[in-house]
């Protein structure tokens, strides 16, 4: 639950800063800080063409430079896709995902490699089966020390988001459940999530997002298992730009 909040904050920041314009190449970029004398900025620039999307992604945060280069290919005509993600962190080490996609006749199934930091590999397989309002998920993860973690969710949609709920079991047999609840606000989206392990305990964690006018906000919330409570704030400016 408790992810690393200079690479989310780079992911915030270009989000936020993304248009649905019709150019088919577009520009974006933005900055964050935290309040704790972090700070950090991002620029992405994107181009689409018919059956293809390439995005390319520079950041600078306290740890140093990092970059990203993205690449998707993708038959409308027969449901196939190809992805190819490079990203390199600020001591020069790169890791790579490769991934792969099918329509099936129930949905839709997703295969994924991917080559970490440590030169070591791991492997995921998703199968999607559309629902009346959604969809369920199954997933299954080989992780780089070769142990195999499931997990099975449901998604429906909402006038406003989505919820999500599922169960998962980790490599050493452990067994719990999870929930995630998103909606739209008038500026931004709230996210409610939740996970319970097989003893009991419960990790929740709550989200506000907000943009407007070329600044954007991130208030976190994790309350801990035995009631303590971390809080994180971020806020930012971004700025974008499309070319017919």
């Amino acid at each position: 639950m408790i992810k690393n909040v200079i690479l989310l904050s780079t992911v915030a920041l270009l989000a936020l800063g993304s248009t649905q314009a019709d150019a088919r190449e577009r520009e974006r970029s933005g900055s964050w800080s935290n309040g704790k004398g972090g700070s950090g900025n991002a620029t992405q620039n994107i181009k689409r063409e018919r059956g293809s999307v390439e995005r390319q992604t520079k950041w600078q945060n306290p740890r140093g430079e990092g970059s990203s280069d993205y690449r998707r290919d993708y038959n409308k005509d027969d449901g196939t896709m190809n992805s190819r993600r490079v990203t390199t962190n600020a001591q020069g080490q790169t890791a790579t995902t490769n991934s792969t996609g099918a329509r099936t006749e129930t949905g839709y199934n997703k295969s994924s490699e991917r080559t970490g930091f440590n030169g070591k590999t791991a492997h995921s397989n998703s199968d999607y089966t559309k629902t009346d309002n959604g969809y369920d998920v199954n997933r299954t993860v080989t992780t780089e020390s070769g142990k195999t973690m499931t997990s099975n969710g449901s998604v429906t949609k909402t006038d406003d988001g989505y919820n999500k709920t599922g169960s998962y079991t980790t490599g050493s047999g452990n067994t719990g459940t999870y929930y995630k609840d998103a909606q739209k606000t008038e500026n931004g989206r709230t996210v409610n999530s939740g996970l319970t392990n097989q003893n009991g305990k419960t990790i929740t964690e709550n989200k506000v997002m907000e943009h407007k006018d070329g600044a954007w906000s991130r208030d976190t919330t994790q309350t801990g298992p035995n009631g303590q409570i971390r809080t994180k704030s971020l806020d930012g400016s971004y700025t974008r730009k499309s070319n017919p």
